[in-house]
Formats: structure tokens, C-alpha cells, sequence
């Protein structure tokens, strides 16, 4: 075999390597439908972290998204309920909810607690909306968030 015949077939070879796995990577259909989305509907606040202040600053982080926007908290008063209408989250197993406390500045903002709401189970998102309420605590703190998770 001539050398050029040699090098051409070489190269042609290591373009069917590269290319072909790249094609046969498929995304099944399916894979949008198996997704929930997460609607944060209010927060209360059952009791302060700052009782002295008597209100708290706080935010909140559902999944990559944050209410009421990054870097921007909400006053609560104790017994206090907002409405949560800009924050809305997709996700396909569970996600993962922040409570945050803000403190000014140098002090460090306080993560109240962490929280996962997962699909699944006896009820699933894909059949039907249905409501939740998560809670947050930190032994002082405590805030009740009431959301519906539902087919994105």
C-alpha cells in the first residue's frame, strides 16, 4: 500500500474515533417528561432568629435560583407571611432548598437550614401537582415554606 494511501486511511480512522461516539450519545425523549418543577408559593416566619430586632432579613436558594434575588433579602416580622411568585425551579430527582439569614456587613450570613424535596414515591409530580411545606430550623429560627411541585 502507497504511503499516501497509508496516511489517509490513518487519519480517516481517527475521524470515525472522534466523531463517531459524539453521535451516538442520544438523548431519550423521555427525558424532559421525567422532570418536576419546584413553585416556592410563601414563606412565614413561625419564630426569629433576631428576636431583639424583632425581624429577620433572610433569603432563600431553591436549587440555582434565589428569592427575593441574589444578594437581596426579605424583612419578616414574627408571624409574617410572604408570597413567592418569581422563583421556579426545575429538577429531576430532588433539589435542594437554602434558609439564609442575612446579617450586615462584616458579620457572616447565618444558613439557617437545608432542605431537599425529592420526586418520587407514592406520589409522583408527572401524574399530578401536589402541595408540600418544608420546614427550616436552626434550634432558634424556625420558617415554613409551602410550595407545589408539579410536572415542568
Amino acid at each position: 500500500m502507497p504511503k499516501a494511501s497509508r496516511t489517509l486511511r490513518a487519519v480517516l480512522t481517527t475521524i470515525l474515533i472522534v466523531i463517531a461516539p459524539a453521535s451516538l450519545a442520544i438523548t431519550p425523549a423521555s427525558a424532559a417528561a421525567d422532570a418536576c418543577r419546584f413553585v416556592p408559593d410563601s414563606l412565614t416566619a413561625v419564630d426569629l432568629q433576631e428576636d431583639a430586632e424583632e425581624q429577620d432579613e433572610v433569603f432563600l436558594k431553591v436549587g440555582g435560583d434565589w428569592w427575593p434575588s441574589y444578594l437581596t433579602s426579605a424583612t419578616f416580622a414574627l408571624g409574617q407571611t410572604r408570597g413567592i411568585g418569581t422563583v421556579s425551579e426545575e429538577f429531576t430527582d430532588r433539589i435542594r432548598l437554602e434558609l439564609w439569614e442575612d446579617d450586615t456587613w462584616p458579620n457572616g450570613n447565618d444558613l439557617i437550614d437545608v432542605r431537599y424535596v425529592s420526586e418520587g414515591g407514592a406520589v409522583s409530580c408527572r401524574n399530578q401537582p401536589f402541595s408540600v411545606s418544608v420546614g427550616f430550623t436552626d434550634g432558634d429560627a424556625h420558617y415554613l415554606l409551602r410550595a407545589v411541585v408539579g410536572p415542568a
